[in-house]
């Protein structure tokens, strides 16, 4: 009976409930990378100020991708400035072959004029000799210098033509490596943006 009493008792002045909710604010908090906990120096339902820490996470793998971005970065930096000599040396290299190449063809283009010239002077002189080797007017030695002459420079002629032709694509050729300076350029941008 003094045990029922006591029980009485106590469920009359005294209040006991296993699942009561207190008024007040609860948040829930996530962390937005992945890691291990080492350190939560805040419990479930202690009071929290603001600025202060509620748990730490194990910092050592984010380090090893942090180092790893970083040597990353500065392997594309190595390569923006690598890209970037070879594209400066590219547009000079370019440049100079493409004025040499100008010259080359200059010259040339006076070669074959020079040429044309002296196998038209050639051809005449043939062309007055060999009607008269026949009738004896011109000896046979002169009409086979005027022969050879004009050999000569027809021969001359198309060296001087072939030399033009391949000055013009060395020219060419110049020019079309200067055009791997824009593709060089989109490169550079290209790791700038990695």
């Amino acid at each position: 009976g003094l045990a029922g009493a006591r029980w009485v008792r106590d469920r009359l002045a005294h209040v006991e409930d296993n699942d009561a909710q207190v008024v007040g604010e609860i948040t829930t908090v996530a962390s937005r990378v992945d890691g291990w906990l080492i350190v939560r120096p805040v419990m479930e339902g202690d009071r929290v100020r603001k600025g202060q820490v509620l748990a730490e996470l194990d910092a050592r793998d984010a380090r090893f991708r942090l180092a790893a971005l970083e040597a990353q970065k500065a392997a594309t930096e190595a390569q923006i400035r690598q890209t970037t000599i070879q594209r400066d040396t590219t547009q000079q290299t370019a440049e100079a072959q493409i004025a040499d190449a100008r010259a080359q063809v200059a010259a040339a283009d006076a070669a074959v004029e020079v040429a044309t010239h002296v196998a038209a002077i050639a051809r005449s002189d043939f062309a007055r000799a060999d009607p008269l080797v026949g009738r004896g007017d011109v000896s046979r030695h002169d009409w086979d210098h005027a022969r050879s002459t004009l050999l000569q420079g027809e021969a001359a002629l198309r060296l001087a033509q072939g030399q033009k032709v391949s000055r013009q694509a060395a020219l060419t050729l110049a020019i079309a490596q200067l055009g791997q300076v824009p593709v060089l350029a989109q490169q550079i941008e290209v790791l700038r943006a990695q």
